[in-house]
């Protein structure tokens, strides 16, 4: 069988055109891929932007936290020291009447 050559041109120019018509394709898809590459960087940032934003939330109520602790330790210790001032005199008066009281009932005896 015997190729003629305007077969064999017409065969290439069918090719090329397909083989255009597959770049198009190929190079629109590369476009649309850059755009969604690009919306998912954007999204990225955003995550990231929202995650600083948690991060700093969570350090403030951390210091919050740690600072509200702080001021009822320090309430707690002033308490305790008033507490302190007020009953051991309290405390030393019924220790001396316990001795007192023991004094005596030795006398008794």
């Amino acid at each position: 069988m015997a190729i003629n050559g305007d077969d064999v041109i017409a065969r290439l120019e069918r090719v090329e055109k397909k083989v255009d018509a597959l770049d198009k394709k190929v190079d629109a898809l590369d476009k649309k891929v850059d755009a969604l590459d690009k919306k998912v960087d954007e999204q990225g940032n955003g995550t990231k932007i929202q995650f600083e934003k948690v991060r700093e939330d969570i350090k403030k109520l951390g210091e919050g936290y740690e600072q509200g602790l702080k001021q009822i330790a320090r309430q707690i210790k002033s308490l305790g020291k008033e507490w302190s001032d007020k009953w051991t005199p309290h405390d030393m008066a019924l220790k001396d009447h316990g001795k007192r009281i023991t004094a005596l009932e030795q006398r008794q005896k």
